[in-house]
C-alpha cells in the first residue's frame, strides 16, 4: 500500500513526524506499541533510528556496549516498515552508515534522515545521492558550511530534501531553541525546512514552540513520543505520553488552518467583512452634469451600495455625465469615459497559421468579426490590434479597408500591443477580443460594459456565453497595473490569469439561462473551421446581421457537432503558475 507523499512547498499541511529513535529501548514489542500510538493519535510519519554499533561509535567508545543494545537488525526494521503500512504511517528513519542507508533505500523507506553528526560523512551523503526518497537533513549542532557542504554532495534540485533545524539538549533550553534560524535557512538554502523539538516536555512551551515554528516556516515537526514519561526511558527528557501527543497533533491541524496561505484571496467572511466596512467614494456636495470632477467634490463613507468603490485619482478631472447628489455613490458609469473594441489578432497562428484571414464562403475569417463589433453600440472606436511582423501588413490593409483603427506593436509581448492601442486612441474602457471569436454577441458586449461602469469592476466578462460569442471588459487602469506588475509580460497572452486575484474588483455579467451554453465557436484547429463554415452557411446574412438568438437556436438542433466543452475551454495549466501572478516588489 502506496502512502501520499506531501508537497512541502505547496499543499500547507505540515507533516508530524512521531520520533521512536531508541526509546523502545531494543524492545521490539516497544517499538512497535509506539508505531501504533503514532497511528492513533493522528501522526503522519513515525520515525525510528537504524543503525549497528560499528557504524556509530569506535569499539573503545565509553556507550558502545549501550549502543549495541539498541540496535535493531533488517529483519525487525522491515517488520515496523510494513506495519507503518498497515496502520497508514510514513515510515521515516535515520541511517548512520552506508550499511543501513543502503537497506532503507531497498525497502524502501518514505524517508531517511541524515542526523548532524553525519554532515561530513562522504560516504553516506554519496550513497543517499543516488536515492529519490524524501531526505531529512538534521542542522541540529552544524554550521553553514557544514551544510553547504553536505548539499554540495547530495542532489536539491532534482531530491526532496528538507533541512530539519533543532538539537536534542537533554532537554535543550529555551534560550538555545533559535526559531528564527528556521526562515534563515529557507532563505539561505532555498529549501523546506523542518523543526526538531526537544524542549522538556513537562514544560508548556513543549507544546507552544512548534506552532511558533510553523508561523516561521516551519513544513515538517518532530516530536518525540513514549508510552510513559514517568518511567524515565531513553529520551523522555522530550518526550511526550500519547494522550498528550494527541493534543499536540490536535493544535498542529488547528495551527495549520490558521496559517492559510501567503497568497491574498479572501474567504467569505473576510468578503463580508470588506462589504461591509470598506468606504466609497461619494460626493461631498450636490454636483451637476457637465461639470469637471475636482477633488473637493469627492470624499470616502461608508454607503450601502454593491458596487465596487472608486479610487479617487482615477475620477479626479473626469466629466460628469449626470447630476449627482450629495453623499451619493460615484461609478463609472455617471463619468464620460472612451471605450473601444481591441480586437487581438496576428497571421502566426501555430495551430491553424493564417486563420485571420483563412477564407470562409468567401470572406476572411476575421471580417465576420469586425461586422460584428460594428453593431456594438457602445464603443467609441474599433482597433485592430496586430503586430508589427511582415505576413500582419495585410491585417492592417484589411482594417484600413473597412474604416477601423489599426495599431502595431510587439508580437510577444501582448499586453504592450493592447496599451499601446489604448493610449493611441485615450481609452478608458478596452473591451478585448481575440481574433478568432468572430461571432461575437454585440448586444451581450454593450452589456458587459455598462456592467462593468455600473458596479465600479476593474474586469468583467460574459464567459457563460458560448465560446466564441463572449468578450473581456478591462479599465485601462487594471491593463497599466498589470503590465507594470507582472513578473512575465511576456505570458499577457492569457491576460484572465492575470486579474484572478484580489488585486483587482471583478464582476460577471449576468447572463440570461436562454444564452448560456457550454460549447466552443472559436476558430483554432482546422475541424473548428468545417464546424464554423456549416454554421456560417446557415445562418449569415450579409444586410441581416443574425441575433444571439438565432445562432442559439441553430447549434441547439445540433448538439452533435456543437458538443460541449467542459474543462477544455483556457488554458488550465497556466492558471496557478507564477508565471501569471503580479509582483509588488518589482522596481
Amino acid at each position: 500500500m502506496s502512502i501520499p507523499i506531501p508537497d512541502f512547498t505547496r499543499d500547507g499541511k505540515v507533516l508530524i513526524v512521531a520520533e521512536v529513535a531508541n526509546a523502545h529501548q531494543g524492545s521490539m514489542e516497544q517499538a512497535e506499541k509506539l508505531l501504533k500510538s503514532a497511528s492513533e493519535v493522528g501522526a503522519d510519519a513515525v520515525k525510528y533510528q537504524m543503525f549497528t554499533a560499528n557504524e556509530l561509535c569506535a569499539k573503545t567508545h565509553s556507550r558502545y556496549e549501550h549502543f549495541k543494545k539498541l540496535e535493531l537488525s533488517g529483519k525487525k526494521i522491515k517488520r515496523l516498515f510494513n506495519l507503518a503500512r498497515e496502520n497508514k504511517l510514513l515510515f521515516f528513519c535515520d541511517a548512520f552508515g552506508t550499511e543501513s542507508a543502503d537497506f532503507l533505500m531497498s525497502l524502501p523507506a518514505d524517508g531517511i534522515k541524515v542526523h548532524s553528526a553525519d554532515l561530513s560523512n562522504i560516504h553516506l551523503l554519496r550513497r543517499l545521492s543516488e536515492w529519490n526518497g524524501i531526505i531529512l537533513l538534521s542542522c541540529g549542532g552544524a554550521s553553514e558550511i557544514e551544510m553547504y557542504r553536505a548539499l554540495s554532495i547530495l542532489n536539491p534540485d532534482k531530491q526532496e530534501i528538507v533541512l530539519l533545524h533543532g538539537f536534542q539538549g537533554f532537554p535543550t533550553p529555551l534560550e538555545e531553541t533559535h526559531l528564527k534560524r528556521i526562515a534563515y535557512l529557507e532563505k539561505t538554502f532555498n529549501l523546506p525546512v523542518g523543526y526538531m523539538d526537544h524542549v522538556d516536555a513537562e514544560d508548556e512551551m513543549a507544546f507552544t514552540l512548534p506552532l511558533l515554528a510553523i508561523s516561521a516556516g516551519a513544513t515538517v515537526i518532530e516530536k518525540h513520543i513514549t508510552l510513559n514519561r514517568s518511567l524515565k526511558g531513553i529520551d523522555y527528557y522530550s518526550s511526550l505520553n500519547p494522550d498528550e501527543m494527541k493534543e499536540f497533533v490536535y493544535n498542529i491541524r488547528r495551527a495549520e488552518k490558521a496559517m492559510g496561505t501567503c497568497d491574498i484571496h479572501f474567504g467569505p467572511e473576510e468578503k463580508e467583512y470588506r462589504k461591509k466596512m470598506k468606504k466609497q467614494l461619494v460626493a461631498s456636495r450636490a454636483i451637476s452634469a457637465g461639470s469637471i470632477l475636482k477633488e473637493p467634490d469627492l470624499t470616502y463613507k461608508r454607503a450601502e451600495d454593491t458596487c465596487y468603490p472608486l479610487n479617487i485619482s482615477h475620477t479626479i478631472g473626469r466629466r460628469i455625465k449626470q447630476n449627482i447628489s450629495q453623499e451619493e455613490v460615484i461609478k463609472l458609469s455617471y463619468l464620460s469615459l472612451k471605450v473601444g473594441i481591441l480586437i487581438i489578432a496576428r497571421m502566426n497562428s501555430s495551430r491553424l497559421p493564417g486563420k485571420a484571414l483563412i477564407p470562409i464562403l468567401n470572406k476572411p475569417a476575421i471580417l465576420y468579426l469586425i461586422e460584428r463589433a460594428k453593431l456594438c453600440k457602445s464603443a467609441d472606436v474599433i482597433l485592430l490590434c496586430t503586430t508589427t511582423n511582415k505576413e500582419d501588413d495585410a491585417l492592417a490593409a484589411l482594417a484600413a479597408e473597412e474604416g477601423i483603427k489599426c495599431y502595431r506593436g510587439e508580437e510577444i509581448d501582448v499586453l504592450k500591443r493592447i496599451l499601446g492601442a489604448c493610449e493611441q486612441e485615450q481609452l478608458d474602457i478596452a473591451a478585448r477580443i481575440t481574433g478568432d471569436d468572430i461571432f461575437l454577441s454585440p448586444s451581450h458586449l454593450d452589456e458587459t460594459v455598462y456592467h462593468l461602469m455600473s458596479t465600479n469592476s476593474d474586469y468583467c466578462h460574459n464567459k457563460s456565453l458560448p465560446s466564441g460569442t463572449e468578450c473581456e471588459v478591462f479599465t485601462v487602469e487594471s491593463l497599466r497595473t498589470i503590465y507594470n506588475f507582472a513578473e512575465h509580460p511576456e505570458n499577457t497572452e492569457y491576460l484572465t490569469y492575470f486579474v484572478e486575484n484580489e488585486n483587482f474588483q471583478k464582476s460577471e455579467l449576468p447572463v440570461s439561462p436562454e444564452f448560456r451554453r457550454d460549447v466552443s465557436l472559436t476558430l483554432d484547429t482546422s475541424e473548428d473551421l468545417g464546424k464554423i463554415t456549416f454554421l456560417l452557411r446557415n445562418i449569415y446574412r450579409q444586410n441581416s446581421p443574425f441575433t444571439q438568438e438565432e445562432l442559439i437556436q441553430f447549434i441547439d438542433r445540433y448538439p452533435d457537432k456543437f458538443k460541449t466543452i467542459g474543462e477544455a475551454r483556457g488554458y488550465s495549466q497556466l492558471k496557478d503558475s507564477p508565471n501569471c501572478r503580479l509582483n509588488f516588489w518589482k522596481r
